[in-house]
């Protein structure tokens, strides 16, 4: 188990705090109960300001190739700034694709 350093990335731009700012971000899910919950969480907190796409993979299939080409390696995953986040575990990309 690696244990990181919790000030070595600092993701509070992504929490409204009524700055403006103009970053997108994409989520990326499956639509199954723990990507559904991560997204409304996700919505509830995120900056408004932020261009937040969200996507779901078991519908649009065709993304699943540049989301594995930016580093995603399972679903629920948020892409910032080149950086992906993997929010709990619902699927893996492989388990997507089949489905």
């Amino acid at each position: 188990m690696i244990i990181r350093n919790p000030n070595q990335w600092d993701f509070s731009y992504l929490i409204d705090k009524g700055e403006t700012m103009n970053s997108k971000a994409v989520f990326y899910h499956a639509g199954c109960s723990v990507c559904v919950s991560a997204e409304q969480k996700l919505l509830n907190i995120i900056n408004p300001e932020i261009n937040l796409e969200i996507v779901h993979l078991g519908e649009r299939k065709e993304e699943i190739a540049e989301a594995e080409k930016i580093g995603v390696k399972s679903v629920p995953a948020l892409v910032m700034d080149n950086t992906v986040l993997h929010i709990n575990f619902g699927a893996s990309l492989n388990e997507v694709k089949k489905s």
